[in-house]
Formats: C-alpha cells, sequence, structure tokens
C-alpha cells in the first residue's frame, strides 16, 4: 500500500490531512463480503526508508457486528447508514484508539496505556445518561443510568481489549457505545457491534501500538477499497 492510496481515502471519507501526515501505524480491518461478520485485519508500518510506503507486518482473521458495519463516528465524514445503539453493526470510518484494559497487569513489552478492570468496572450504554458511552464504576454516587457493560466479564472476552474512539468526540446519545476491540467467542460467533480476534492476536496488537507512531483504525465495508 501506498501513502498516497492512503491519502486518497482519506480524502474520499472526509479525514482532516493532519491525521493521515501524522501516522505511522494503519489498522485496516475490511469486511470479507457485504452482509457477514467475518473480517481481516491487517497491521501497517510506515517503511522506515521510504514515506512513501506502508509495509505489511502481520494480517489475521477478526469478527465483526452480527449484522456487519454502519457508518460510526469518527475522524471521517458523517455517513449513512449510520451506526445506532443496539443495531448490532460495528461501525465503519477512521478511527484513533483510547486505553487497552484487560483483567491482569499491563501486556509484556507494551508501552499502550493501559487500564486493569475489576469487578466495579463498568461502560455505560444507557442512552438517557449523562456518562453514556464512558467508562464508570458501580460505586459512583451519583448514578444516572439504567443499563452498562459489565467490563469484568465471566466468559473472558473482555480479559484483554482495547477502547475504540468511535462516537466520543463529542458523545452524541444513541450513537452507539463501548465499542472495542476484544477477545472473541470463536472465529465463527459474531459480536454486537465491537471487533474481536483470538487472545493471541489482541496480545500481539497491544504489544505492537506505539502512542508515538499516531495509529489509526480503519474499518471498511466490503465495498469500498484502498
Amino acid at each position: 500500500m501506498s501513502q498516497n492510496q492512503l491519502q486518497k481515502l482519506g480524502h474520499k471519507l472526509g479525514v482532516p490531512s493532519l491525521y493521515i501526515a501524522k501516522t505511522k501505524q494503519l489498522i485496516i480491518v475490511k469486511a470479507d463480503s457485504k452482509t457477514g461478520f467475518h473480517a481481516t485485519c491487517q497491521l501497517f508500518e510506515k517503511d522506515k526508508n521510504n514515506s512513501s510506503l506502508w509495509v505489511l507486518k502481520t494480517g489475521f482473521p477478526v469478527v465483526i457486528g452480527e449484522n456487519g458495519f454502519a457508518w460510526g463516528l469518527g475522524l471521517h465524514l458523517e455517513m449513512t447508514p449510520k451506526k445506532m445503539e443496539g443495531d448490532g453493526c460495528s461501525p465503519a470510518g477512521v478511527f484513533e484508539l483510547d486505553i487497552s484494559f484487560g483483567d491482569s497487569a499491563v501486556v509484556a513489552g507494551s508501552s499502550w496505556p493501559y487500564k486493569t478492570i475489576n469487578q466495579e468496572d463498568i461502560f455505560i450504554d444507557d442512552v438517557n445518561s449523562s456518562h453514556y458511552n464512558k467508562f464508570q464504576q458501580k460505586t459512583f454516587n451519583n448514578k444516572d443510568w439504567n443499563s452498562f457493560e459489565e467490563m469484568k466479564r465471566v466468559d473472558g472476552l473482555y480479559n484483554k481489549g482495547i477502547v475504540i474512539n468511535h462516537n466520543m468526540n463529542p458523545v452524541k446519545a444513541g450513537y452507539g457505545s463501548a465499542i472495542f476491540f476484544h477477545v472473541w467467542r470463536s472465529k465463527d460467533s459474531a459480536t454486537r457491534g465491537c471487533t474481536a480476534m483470538s487472545y493471541e492476536n489482541i496480545i500481539s496488537l497491544i504489544s505492537w501500538l506505539d502512542k508515538a507512531q499516531s495509529p489509526l483504525l480503519i474499518q471498511l465495508p466490503k465495498h469500498i477499497s484502498i
């Protein structure tokens, strides 16, 4: 992949050129079909000897929402159909990444910000809450929510994960919450809107991410090329 291809895609999606210019790490998730939940994730790094080229470091299978992709709210222009709360779609578009998280100490060799989760940690999905699409704790005094996502899950899906900055700047009620990279149930099990992968691959992803490289996530439906 060339830098020119990336710039053309960024222009097509309306991503501010500053983000395209400064990124040196790309995560590209591309749906395998127009309607299915299987997708492929590829990790690219800017060529150290030729800034106009990107080098593919690795690729692996992932699963997305049971209803495929709908356009999320990120660095790109708003498009339709839009992702909505509870629609079973993963957000398509261009996004920055927030903290990683998990049930134990930071991933060995990783410099990416990391939060160790416990029984009190939740993520608010109540569209009427002033804390919608944010981390909170069950012990918070001024609760104004009626529903939330448990972060310390018994099924282990959040034993390692990364927050995707979808619908966070600003947060718009009803446009989707708690969008993560996380561990999958299996390669044949869809998510409710996240992007999931094997435990080994999410460990590798967290280890690879580098804040100094300004990584970007690009998630695309089948019909858009790069």
